[in-house]
């Protein structure tokens, strides 16, 4: 009877989670503030350390970083994940809590540094696209 009680009680305290998650989004840094002219140690004081180097013949290096990308609260996926958490009883957050949290996928950002360590290309995946790494 305890633990009746107790799966009860979690399945009213669980619903909100997904619902919340769209309605909040997610921060993640703004792509706009990187700029050409920008030194490396700000670029990487902005989106941390680069997963992948390559220092190329003509001076010039080329970054790989991965970041968390920013979403945009969305009432209207806030509302239909409620919706579905009131219909299954709580049982909605197994599918739509991973949903949402896949909702901030990491980003891929190429920056290219000419021989001072300044900023002379910015690309994230819209630009660089499926094909893979833009180098």
């Amino acid at each position: 009877m305890k633990q009746a009680i107790a799966i009860v009680l979690m399945i009213c305290f669980l619903p909100g989670c997904a619902a919340n998650m769209a309605a909040q989004g997610q921060n993640g840094p703004d792509m706009n503030i990187v700029k050409r002219q920008q030194t490396r140690y700000d670029v990487e004081r902005m989106l941390g350390l680069p997963v992948e180097t390559i220092q190329r013949t003509d001076g010039m290096v080329v970054e790989l970083y991965l970041v968390e990308a920013k979403t945009e609260p969305n009432m209207a996926r806030a509302a239909g994940h409620a919706t579905a958490d009131l219909f299954t009883f709580g049982l909605w957050e197994f599918v739509g809590g991973p949903v949402e949290a896949y909702q901030g996928r990491r980003q891929r950002v190429v920056v290219q540094y000419d021989e001072i360590d300044q900023v002379v290309s910015v690309m994230t995946d819209r630009q660089l696209g499926n094909s893979g790494m833009a180098y």
